[in-house]
C-alpha cells in the first residue's frame, strides 16, 4: 500500500532523518535495516523518511506491513499486495514480481520483520540478487534486530535525546521532554509549573524511549506529572495505554517486553534475566562471570537491541527492561545466587584494583572503578539488605580495597554511608582485621567530611584492635589518619607525633607506600610548626619515594607541601614554589581530585598576589572558591574569599573587599576554631579603613583591643610561620 499518513507530528529525530536520507542516496546502499528496542519509534521514523524522500522515488514509496504475517513465505504476497500488483497464471510468482520491479525507481518499507527472522533474510537476499539497483530501488526494513545480511546497512535507533545529568533545571529542554509535554497537553489539561522539570526526570528514567513517554503522558487526565513519575519508579507495569487504540505489542511496556522475551531462546532468556543485577552498565568479563554467557550470547542480545554497547567493551540495559528482568529473575528463583555472584565478582575486582591504585596506572583504574560505582553500590546494598557474615565481610573488603576511590571528594559521603551501615551490622569478634580496616577507612572518610570527633572514635577503635592483635599495618594506618585529623585541628605538635608513630610502624613492616604518606604528613606538620629545616628533607624523601613507586596521589600531595614550604617558609622562593605547585596542579587535575586542586589553586593565587599579578590571582581564587562550594567546605571558602578580598583591596575595589571581609568575620566569630580567619579579616579591614575608624568599629562591634588580643593569641599559638604571614599582610596594608 501507499505510505500511510501519520496522525501525529514527529518530534526530534532530525539527525536520524538526515543520516538515513544520506544512506538512501548512496549508490552502494540497497538495503537499510532500522533496528532498535521495542517502542523506540522505528516505524514512525521510517514513515517520516519515506514522506520526505517521496520526490526522490518517482515510482513511489510503498509500505509493507509484516507484523500480521505468520511465516516468511507470505512476504512475497504481502509485497505484491502493497504494490497493488496482481499475479498472472504463471507458477513462478517471484519471477513475475521481480520482473515487474525491473527499472523501478521506488522505496519499499518493510515494517516489523523481527518475528520472521532468520528465514526472512532469504527473501531479501533473493530480492536483491534478482533486481538491479539501478536506476534506483531501495529497501528500508524495520526490525528489533539486524538481518545480518551481506548487503545490509544496519542503523541502530536509540531513544530520543534527553538530559543525562541533573534533569532538574527550568528552561532546559530536549526532544524527549517536548514529546512528553506535547502528548500531556493532548490530554486536555494545561501544563503546570514544574512540569518541564518533571518531564526531564521522566525522560531520563525511561532513557528517552518514545513509547514509554507516550504511555506515561496518557495518564495525564488522571494524574499530575509528579505522580506519574512516582508511579513509573514504583512499577513499570504502570506504563500502559490509557484510552487510546494501540496494537497489542505496543499497548504497554509489559507487552513490549513480553513480545521480545518470547523471541529469545532459553539460554538467551537465562542470560538476560541474570543481567538484571547490573547497574550503570557492565563489561564482558562481568557479564561472563555473573551469567556464564559467552560472547556469542552477548552478541545475540545486542543484535536484538535488548542490551546496548555503549563503548568498546561496555554494555547497558534499558532501565525499564531491567526492572522487567528483575521480575523474571525472581520468578526463576535465581535472584539470591545471582546477587551473591555479583557481590563476589565486584569484591574480586576491588581487590584486583587495590595494588594498582598505588601505582602508575592508578588514573586508568580510578576511571574504570568510577564506571562501576553503581555496581559497587548495588552489591553493597545486597549485602546490607540480606546480611550474613560472608556478605558483610565481602562488602567491607570491597570498600577497604578501593579506599582511594572513596577518598575522592564526590564519593566520600557515599563511601562513608556504606561503611557506617556495614560496621554496625558486623557481629563481635568476627573477621577483626577486615573490621578494623573498615574502622580506619571510616575514620579517614569522616575526617574528610570534617566530622573530627567521629574520626578520632573510629581510628581509636582500629588502633586498639591493631595493638591487641599485633597488627602493625592497622596501627600505622590509625596513627596516619590521626595525624591528618590533628593537623586539621591545627594541633601540629600532636599531629607530628602521630605521623612519626605511623612512619615507625610502616618502616617496621617495610610498607613503602605507607612510608611515603607518613613522611608527607610529618613534613607538613613540621612546616606548620615552624621547623622548616626538618620539613624539607622529609617532604623531599616523600616525593622521591612516591615517584619511585609511581604513586601519583602522594606525589601531588608532597609537591603541594614543598610548594607551600617555598612560599611560606623561612626563605620565600616564589619561583620554586610556583614550579612545585604547577606540577602538583597538573597531576591533581589528571586525577580530578578537587580537594587538592582547590588548595593548590589557593596557593598559586597567593604567589600571583605577591607578584602583583592580581587578575591571575583572582582567577585562581575564584576557581578554588567554586570547587570548595561544590564540596561544601565552608571553612575553606572563607579562607579563599579572604585572600580574594585582599586582592580586591590592592586593586582599589574597596567595596567588594569590605563585603567579603565583613561577611567572613561574622561567620568566623560564630566558631570556636577560626581564630586565624578572625585575625585575617581584622587585618584586611584595618588595611582598608584603619583601626581608628570609629564607624567601622561600631559597625563590627569590635574594639582595637580585641584586634590586638587576637593578634597576640595567634602569634603565640602558631609561631613564626603565621607571624610572618600576618606581618606580610600588615606591611601590605600599611600597619607595620
Amino acid at each position: 500500500m501507499k505510505l500511510p499518513v501519520p496522525l501525529t507530528p514527529l518530534i526530534g529525530r532530525e539527525a536520524e532523518i538526515r543520516q538515513i536520507g544520506e544512506l538512501l542516496h548512496r549508490d552502494d546502499v540497497c538495503l537499510i535495516t532500522l533496528y532498535g528496542f521495542g517502542g523506540s519509534g522505528k516505524t514512525r521514523l521510517a514513515m517520516e523518511v519515506g514522506h520526505l524522500e517521496a520526490e526522490t522515488f518517482t515510482d513511489g514509496v510503498w509500505f509493507v506491513a509484516l507484523a500480521p504475517l505468520s511465516s516468511p513465505e507470505h512476504i512475497l504476497t504481502a509485497t505484491a499486495s502493497a504494490l497493488g500488483f496482481d499475479f498472472g497464471n504463471s507458477v513462478d510468482q517471484k519471477k513475475q514480481l521481480f520482473s515487474y520491479l525491473q527499472e523501478k525507481n521506488l522505496l519499499l518499507i518493510f515494517d516489523n520483520a523481527e518475528h520472521l527472522l532468520p528465514n526472512a533474510t532469504l527473501f531479501f537476499e533473493e530480492f536483491l540478487q534478482n533486481i538491479p539497483r539501478q536506476p534506483k530501488l531501495r529497501l528500508l526494513v524495520t526490525s528489533r534486530q539486524p538481518l545480518n545480511m551481506p548487503w545490509e546497512w544496519a542503523y541502530l535507533l536509540r531513544g530520543l535525546e534527553y538530559q543525562k545529568e541533573s534533569p532538574n533545571v527550568e528552561g532546559q529542554t530536549s526532544a524527549a521532554v517536548e514529546l512528553f509535554l506535547h502528548h500531556l497537553r493532548r490530554q486536555g489539561n494545561p501544563l503546570e509549573a514544574g512540569d518541564a522539570v518533571c518531564a526531564a526526570q521522566i525522560s531520563q528514567l525511561v532513557n528517552g524511549l518514545p513509547l514509554a513517554l507516550l504511555l506515561a503522558a496518557s495518564w495525564g487526565r488522571v494524574l499530575g506529572c509528579d505522580d506519574i513519575l512516582k508511579e513509573i519508579k514504583r512499577n513499570t507495569g504502570f506504563l500502559k495505554a490509557q484510552g487510546q487504540t494501540s496494537t497489542d505489542k505496543h499497548s504497554s511496556m509489559q507487552a513490549v517486553f513480553d513480545y521480545s522475551w518470547q523471541l529469545l531462546s532459553e539460554i538467551e532468556q537465562a542470560t538476560l534475566r541474570k543481567l538484571a543485577v547490573f547497574r550503570g552498565g557492565f563489561d564482558r568479563a562481568a557479564a561472563s562471570a555473573v551469567t556464564g554467557a559467552d560472547l556469542t550470547i552477548i552478541a545475540r542480545l545486542v543484535d536484538n537491541a535488548l542490551i546496548e554497547r555503549i563503548s568498546n567493551n561496555r554494555y547497558q540495559i534499558h532501565e525499564l527492561l531491567r526492572q522487567y528482568l528483575q521480575d523474571r529473575l525472581e520468578e526463576a528463583k535465581e535472584d539470591q545466587a545471582t546477587y551473591d555472584t555479583h557481590l563476589a565478582y565486584y569484591t574480586g575486582l576491588a581487590e584486583q584494583a587495590e595494588t594498582q591504585l598505588l601505582q602508575e596506572q592508578q588514573y586508568t583504574w580510578i576511571d574504570q572503578l568510577k564506571l562501576e560505582i553503581d555496581n559497587f553500590s548495588n552489591a553493597l546494598e545486597w549485602s546490607l539488605e540480606n546480611p550474613n557474615p560472608a556478605r558483610l565481610k565481602l562488602g567491607l573488603q570491597m570498600l577497604t580495597a578501593t579506599e582511594r576511590l572513596w577518598t575522592l571528594p564526590l564519593l566520600t559521603k557515599t563511601g562513608f554511608g556504606y561503611l557506617f551501615r556495614l560496621l554496625a551490622l558486623v557481629p563481635d569478634n568476627q573477621f577483626q582485621h577486615t573490621y578494623a580496616r573498615g574502622l580506619n577507612l571510616a575514620g579517614w572518610l569522616s575526617f574528610l567530611l570534617e566530622d573530627l570527633p567521629e574520626s578520632r572514635q573510629y581510628t581509636a577503635q582500629a588502633l586498639q584492635i591493631g595493638l591487641l592483635t599485633h597488627d602493625s599495618r592497622l596501627v600505622a594506618d590509625a596513627y596516619y589518619i590521626q595525624s591528618l585529623e590533628a593537623f586539621y585541628r591545627k594541633e601540629f605538635k600532636t599531629a607530628q607525633s602521630y605521623a612519626q608513630q605511623a612512619l615507625s610502624g610502616y618502616r617496621e613492616i617495610n610498607y613503602a607506600h605507607g612510608i611515603a604518606q607518613a613522611l608527607d604528613s610529618l613534613g607538613r606538620c613540621e612546616m606548620y610548626s615552624g621547623n622548616f629545616s626538618a620539613a624539607i628533607p622529609n617532604l623531599t624523601d616523600a616525593l622521591d619515594l612516591a615517584r619511585k613507586l609511581g604513586d601519583v596521589r602522594t606525589q601531588y600531595s608532597t609537591l603541594r607541601g614543598l610548594g607551600e614550604l617555598a612560599l611560606f617558609g623561612q626563605h620565600i622562593e616564589l619561583q620554586r614554589a610556583r614550579a612545585y605547585l604547577q606540577e602538583a596542579l597538573e597531576y591533581s587535575r589528571q586525577f580530578k581530585d578537587n580537594f587538592y586542586i582547590s588548595h593548590i589553586l589557593n596557593s598559586l593565587g597567593e604567589i600571583m598576589r605577591l607578584e602583583g599579578q592580581f587578575e591571575q590571582a583572582i582567577s585562581y581564587y575564584e576557581e578554588a572558591i567554586s570547587i570548595e562550594k561544590e564540596l561544601g567546605r565552608k571553612d575553606e571558602v572563607m579562607l579563599e574569599e579572604e585572600n580574594l578580598a585582599f586582592v580586591y583591596s590592592r586593586l582599589g575595589q574597596y567595596d567588594q573587599s569590605r563585603v567579603l571581609f565583613i561577611r567572613n568575620l561574622e561567620l568566623a566569630l560564630k566558631s570556636d576554631h577560626l581564630a586565624i580567619e578572625i585575625t585575617t579579616c581584622l587585618l584586611g579591614l584595618a588595611g582598608i579603613v584603619g583601626l581608628s575608624d570609629q564607624a567601622v568599629a561600631e559597625r563590627l562591634v569590635i574594639s582595637p583591643r580585641t584586634v590586638n588580643a587576637h593578634l597576640t593569641s595567634i602569634y603565640n599559638k602558631l609561631g613564626v610561620k603565621s607571624r610572618a604571614a600576618a606581618t606580610r599582610f600588615a606591611v601590605e596594608h600599611g600597619l607595620n
